[in-house]
């Protein structure tokens, strides 16, 4: 998610818009560890990965929503190349690796 500070300058509440859109796909999905687990990266010219795979493998939406309202913008640079990569050789490369290894 970008984290910007461009994002956060709109006259429109560009970042909120943003974490109220990434509630609204997780609220339509099925959410535990044999159905669908997911994270997720904010960036500016810094990454914070605010949860990964793992993170909400058994909680609830509402816990799930909760992080989500409780992000705060990053207020930096724009840098979407260092966000796509820290998800590839972060918690994608993680992942990866863990259900690689995982029981069938």
């Amino acid at each position: 998610m970008d984290a910007s500070g461009t994002i956060v300058e709109d006259v429109i509440d560009t970042y909120g818009l943003m974490q109220q859109f990434i509630k609204r796909v997780i609220g339509r999905i099925d959410v535990g560890p044999r159905q669908n687990l997911f994270g997720l990266v904010q960036f500016s010219s810094t990454v914070e990965t605010i949860f990964n795979f793992s993170t909400f493998a058994n909680s609830s939406k509402a816990e799930i929503y909760k992080e989500i309202d409780e992000m705060l913008s990053l207020y930096e640079n724009t840098n979407i190349a260092l966000g796509l990569r820290s998800v590839f050789t972060g918690i994608l490369s993680n992942w990866c690796t863990t259900r690689y290894f995982a029981s069938r």
